[in-house]
């Protein structure tokens, strides 16, 4: 049976590779088109492999993995997108001339005829990266059938106050190939005003790819996903 010790110094492992990576970059001196490392071509399948790990110390310390295989579809045309993984509601996607923006946060006031409200559009990436290194910005909670409820995915981290840094480009190894890829590191929140961040991610995108890897890091969850195939 394997020791716990081996199972815990598997999973420091795990936390430690996200973490030399976030070491390597090097920042990026030319402009950064946003749009071009989103990799929007429609019909384009994009592949990933997600492990999870993670560890709990209650009731006893315990150390759990699980792999899955994530699949991302990319449609839509112009200025209008839309990026969907598994059975998830689709993210709608708009293209300024100044931001990718994640739109969809018209809801309906239960007490009105006509009146709705408009939640302020989280900006995923910028247009011209150099142009603004860091921002920040608020994604409403995951509605559905069962009710509002937070959580980070893919992309967009419903129901998070964040802070998001262009941290510069690095040289970066998956399965589907060796990528000059932009990392950017996002710190969520629980509250606007906050100090604390209660979770870290690193996302890394490929120029006219796309996604290509994603690292996580809050409470006793790491969770990190790289790209095996595109379509």
């Amino acid at each position: 049976m394997v020791s716990r010790a081996i199972i815990l110094c598997l999973a420091i492992l795990l936390l430690v590779s996200c973490s030399e990576e976030s070491d390597n970059a090097t920042q990026s001196t030319s402009s950064t088109d946003g749009a071009d490392l989103m990799g929007l071509v429609d019909g384009a399948t994009l592949t990933y492999l997600q492990i999870d790990t993670l560890i709990t110390f209650t009731p006893s310390f315990n150390v759990e993995t699980s792999e899955t295989l994530t699949v991302v579809t990319v449609a839509g045309n112009g200025n209008d997108w839309a990026i969907s993984h598994d059975n998830h509601h689709p993210l709608t996607l708009k293209l300024s001339s100044e931001s990718v923006l994640i739109t969809g946060y018209w809801k309906a006031d239960v007490g009105g005829d006509a009146r709705v409200y408009f939640a302020i559009p989280p900006v995923l990436l910028k247009q011209d990266i150099s142009a603004e290194q860091s921002w920040s910005g608020y994604t409403p909670m995951h509605s559905d059938s069962l009710g509002e409820k937070r959580y980070p995915d893919i992309f967009v981290n419903y129901g998070f106050y964040f802070s998001k840094t262009y941290e510069g480009a690095e040289s970066v190894t998956v399965t589907a190939g060796e990528f000059v890829a932009h990392r950017f590191d996002i710190e969520l929140f629980l509250e606007s005003g906050d100090n604390l961040p209660v979770a870290y991610i690193s996302e890394y995108y490929a120029p006219d790819v796309g996604l290509i890897k994603y690292c996580l890091k809050g409470g006793g969850l790491t969770r990190v996903l790289s790209l095996i195939e595109i379509d």
